[in-house]
């Protein structure tokens, strides 16, 4: 698997093919040492890149191909056939972007026979570049000590907060009620989600893509249905040895949606940057990580661009992606940025995070593309995280967490949560949690903000918001982009002043008169009643992560 690596910039694959050409050019004696001493301890690492996960292609077409040219049919035809009888395949085409990136699926395929594929299409004069679909992982860290509230939401003495509570103030005019906030749809592309009191009334129907029933633990390939049914994994079970260690199940996309979009106001739990936005759950991630293929037919579902293979269209296509996982790529495949360039061009803001290697983003797909907002992470004091990438494509940062650095868990992030090891169980929160995954997660929820003020906002018009509403970041960071996020600061670029819509915290809208009566003051004292109760019930009910995640 791709994120498994000896240093930063040598992948294992790319290792790998370097020991292999070594030994092509070696005579009998030297190859027999190279064997004792090198082959024999990397055996492991070498078997990763046999991965039988992963049998399928991105087919990017020259220009001026049409998806109902004769080249294009013969091409389609002729390439099924010779790839059948050669390697003894089920191949088939699917189409993501018509007439210009076709997804090539090898049932049955000899994984060590990928190269021969690659080879064979190539020669192919229609076909303009081949990318193999590789294994994407989730952006988190592993966490230790764990205890503590959500200052990453809003905390005057931590820089590292977004400063959410006024920014309400500003996006949901009519409190945490029915707002123009509830329209706005957050995709969020990663393991599925798992029933919780804080996320249910906002969860739509989703959709999971793993094709794969090893992967996805289902028992069958894309269905609508996008619970997570666990990432657990044994020790050894995902090929290569890896991994070294057994691990539980993650929720990590439960995790991240209630970042983004938990309820407030209802008595139990945390709360989401936007609390009235739509969760879209979209399954790609299981045991073992995930398929670029997989991820890139999920985000393709959910901008509402039509998908061949007989995939429903989804209902009502979303307005923010965020993809928390990711994968060491040089660069970003072509097939795979023009069909990011399609996804935000139809309207879709595309959030990812920036990668958790303490490394230079440009070399992780997909914070190495065109088009998306790039998240790095921040401690709660503001300065950047210990394991966050940095670099020419980070565009913000945002609150990741650290809760290794003093041993304190209160340092990271509380979120919603499930009690199980391996298959669900019940509802929970902890806290603990850390990783540019969740500093994405951050940047989602204010950009649902921002949309759920003024929805015809294009998703270049998100980021530039983003971008130049942020606040200074502590200490030295080259490649941290404008700096950490600020929601308050963003919503109040929207607002109109004075008397326009969305009035609000710095709108210029001039010093209101307010008058005091004795309803309200009761009010006000049931209020505080509600939150002594719920902030009581909420240190007795949230747990603390006392595992690696």
């Amino acid at each position: 698997m791709l994120h498994y690596y000896f240093d930063r910039n040598f992948s294992f694959v790319s290792y790998c093919k370097y020991i292999h050409y070594m030994t092509q050019n070696l005579s009998p004696a030297k190859l027999l040492f190279a064997l004792l001493v090198v082959l024999v301890p990397v055996r492991v690492v070498c078997a990763v890149e046999n991965d039988p996960f992963l049998n399928r292609v991105f087919v990017q077409y020259h220009e001026g191909v049409s998806k109902n040219s004769r080249a294009f049919a013969d091409s389609q035809v002729g390439l099924r056939k010779a790839l059948d009888n050669e390697f003894g395949v089920v191949s088939r085409f699917r189409s993501i972007l018509p007439g210009k990136v076709e997804l090539l699926e090898l049932d049955g395929l000899e994984s060590s026979r990928m190269s021969s594929v690659l080879t064979m299409l190539k020669k192919d004069p229609s076909i303009k570049s081949v990318t193999p679909d590789f294994r994407m992982h989730l952006q988190r860290v592993p966490n230790d000590l764990n205890h503590g509230m959500q200052w990453h939401l809003n905390s005057a003495s931590d820089l590292g907060s977004i400063n959410v509570h006024a920014a309400w103030d500003v996006a949901l005019p009519n409190g945490f009620g029915a707002s123009t906030m509830a329209q706005v749809r957050v995709g969020v592309v990663d393991t599925g989600i798992v029933r919780h009191e804080d996320l249910n009334a906002n969860i739509l129907p989703g959709y999971d893509f793993i094709s794969n029933t090893a992967v996805s633990r289902d028992g069958d390939g894309e269905d609508p249905d996008p619970t997570d049914e666990g990432d657990w994994m044994a020790a050894g079970a995902c090929g290569g040895g890896q991994p070294l260690q057994a691990s539980p199940s993650t929720w990590h996309g439960t995790v991240v949606s209630g970042l983004i979009a938990a309820a407030v106001n209802n008595g139990r739990g945390v709360a989401g940057v936007a609390p009235n936005a739509k969760i879209v759950p979209i399954r790609v991630a299981g045991a073992c990580g995930a398929s670029s293929a997989d991820i890139i037919l999920g985000m393709s579902w959910a901008a509402g661009l039509p998908l061949s293979g007989g995939t429903p269209p989804i209902a009502q296509p979303v307005d923010v992606l965020n993809v928390s996982l990711g994968s060491v790529q040089p660069n970003c495949p072509q097939p795979l940025q023009d069909i990011l360039t399609n996804i935000q061009s139809a309207g879709v803001t595309i959030v990812t995070s920036s990668g958790n290697t303490n490394s230079d983003a440009i070399s992780f797909f997909p914070a190495n593309c065109d088009g998306v907002v790039v998240v790095g992470a921040v401690t709660r004091s503001g300065s950047k995280a210990f394991y966050s990438n940095t670099g020419k494509p980070v565009d913000v940062m945002g609150p990741g967490g650290d809760s290794r650095t003093l041993q304190r868990a209160e340092d990271g992030l509380l979120s919603t949560y499930n009690t199980g090891v391996q298959t669900a169980g019940f509802d929970d929160y902890v806290i603990g949690h850390m990783g540019t995954s969740f500093a994405a997660a951050h940047v989602s929820g204010i950009a649902a903000l921002l949309l759920g003020m003024d929805t015809s906002l294009t998703p270049v018009a998100v980021e530039n918001i983003i971008k130049t509403s942020t606040k200074s970041i502590a200490g030295a960071c080259s490649g941290c982009g404008s700096g950490i996020v600020d929601a308050t600061s963003a919503v109040n670029q929207l607002v109109v002043a004075p008397g326009g819509p969305n009035v609000g915290v710095g709108s210029g809208g001039g010093p209101e008169t307010t008058t005091v009566s004795a309803v309200d003051v009761w009010a006000l004292l049931v209020l505080l009643l509600i939150f002594v109760m719920t902030y009581t019930n909420s240190r007795k009910k949230h747990r603390t992560l006392l595992r690696f995640e």
